[in-house]
């Protein structure tokens, strides 16, 4: 009876060894599949990581970018200002002083070339009497 018992024992405890040997192959495979797993996942994150410090980078520089063309607008659009109020200043000083005085130069103008005109028409005439009065000899023809 205590060989049956010793064997028994024997049995047991080889079962269990059985077992528990079982349930440390069970875990050596998961933790092997749990260390592969936080190596993946470990890599996705330096991946991913990565990825958003280049998209940072990118979304300062065009934010960079945006406000370089915002001031650029800003001061293209105060100089059209200023060169809108100058073209007004120069149409108004144009419409006041130049053209006016232009007016008066193109009057007097005309004016000359027609005293000119006139002045050639009686100087013609002139000459035209004049070579008239050669065709006679003496004052009696």
């Amino acid at each position: 009876e205590r060989r049956d018992e010793i064997y028994e024992r024997a049995r047991m405890t080889a079962d269990e060894i059985g077992s528990v040997e079982a349930v440390l192959k069970s875990k050596t495979a998961a933790r092997k599949r749990n260390k592969v797993q936080l190596k993946d996942l470990t890599e996705d994150h330096t991946a991913a990581m990565t990825v958003q410090t280049q998209l940072e980078i990118k979304k300062e520089e065009m934010s960079e970018t945006i406000k370089s063309f915002e001031m650029t607008l800003r001061k293209n659009k105060d100089k059209l200002s200023k060169l809108k109020t100058q073209i007004e200043k120069e149409q108004k000083s144009l419409n006041e002083t130049i053209e006016p005085k232009y007016e008066d130069a193109k009057d007097t103008l005309t004016r000359m070339n027609n005293e000119r005109n006139e002045a050639q028409k009686k100087i013609d005439g002139l000459y035209a009497k004049q070579g008239r009065g050669q065709q006679f000899d003496s004052q009696s023809d």
